[in-house]
């Protein structure tokens, strides 16, 4: 599959905190972050070279955010590790900043989308099966066709990871694998 020129690649909550964090922050095993980084950063890369926009989806909380009544708190703005990890660094065009699971949930994300004339969104980052999963949900209903990078996102388990690859690729798009992507 080829990037189109209407085409973005959508990376989710590749924070610090969530990759190298303490105990309680990180959201994957070593083993599987770095892979999981590692592929995104090739997905970035070959976006970069076919001049395709590289937009960061950042969870960015307040202090007393409601949604740590859930989930703890995580992301709060002006803590350290709040940051996108540092093998993107020099690779992100954009940031957008959430306060929910869902990318585009009052953020400026669809609009940014439609001045970019994007259609076409390549799909990558954690968790699979929360934010990454809202997120595509809400791609689709805008209108927009959704291709789920299969190397490019995980959650915490690897069960987990094949039950939700499985719903991705039947309610949200399309699940394809990085090496196809030209």
């Amino acid at each position: 599959m080829n990037f189109k020129k209407n085409s973005a690649v959508i990376i989710i909550d590749l924070l610090e905190e969530f990759v190298n964090g303490n105990k309680n922050e990180i959201l994957l095993p070593e083993n599987r972050s770095k892979k999981l980084i590692k592929n995104t950063v090739k997905l970035a890369e070959k976006a970069i070279k076919k001049n395709i926009p590289v937009i960061h989806v950042h969870c960015f909380h307040k202090e007393n955010d409601l949604i740590f009544r859930v989930t703890g708190k995580h992301a709060v703005k002006g803590k350290k590790k709040t940051k996108t990890i540092k093998e993107l660094e020099n690779l992100i065009d954009f940031t957008v900043h959430k306060t929910t699971y869902d990318g585009f949930h009052k953020t400026r994300l669809e609009k940014l989308l439609k001045k970019l004339k994007v259609k076409n969104l390549f799909v990558a980052g954690i968790q699979s099966d929360c934010c990454v999963l809202a997120t595509c949900f809400s791609a689709l209903f805008l209108g927009f066709n959704v291709f789920i990078v299969k190397q490019c996102v995980d959650t915490r388990t690897k069960k987990r990871q094949g039950i939700i690859i499985e719903r991705l690729n039947k309610l949200t798009g399309k699940v394809i694998s990085l090496n196809k992507i030209n």
